[in-house]
């Protein structure tokens, strides 16, 4: 019966020593977690954060360049054609020739 009872009261003490040990193992894990969080990772969390930020005005402020240029582009192309448009109206006006056309053929 002793035997018995000594046995017993190892287990016991085994069972309570395994479970001491996991329970001390997740406090521990949890206790590292929260200090990685607060020394670790929201610092570089914040800094990634305003990297981002930065990074987004800075493409909202390439795009708006791009945009501008295209526009200028177009807009000249625009004034060119009319231009363009405005001297073939002016020839149109003599007859379908241009004054300087009618110069070299009489030069000939």
């Amino acid at each position: 019966m002793r035997i018995l009872k000594g046995l017993s009261e190892q287990n016991r003490n085994k069972r309570a020593t395994l479970i001491q040990k996991y329970i001390r193992g997740t406090l521990g894990r949890k206790f590292f977690c929260k200090t990685m969080k607060e020394t670790i990772i929201e610092p570089n969390l914040q800094y990634l954060t305003d990297i981002t930020r930065r990074a987004h005005e800075n493409s909202q402020i390439i795009i708006r360049y791009h945009w501008k240029r295209y526009l200028a582009r177009k807009a000249a192309k625009k004034a060119k054609k009319a231009a363009a448009t405005a001297a073939a109206n002016q020839k149109n006006k003599f007859g379908g020739r241009s004054t300087n056309a009618s110069k070299n053929k009489n030069k000939k």
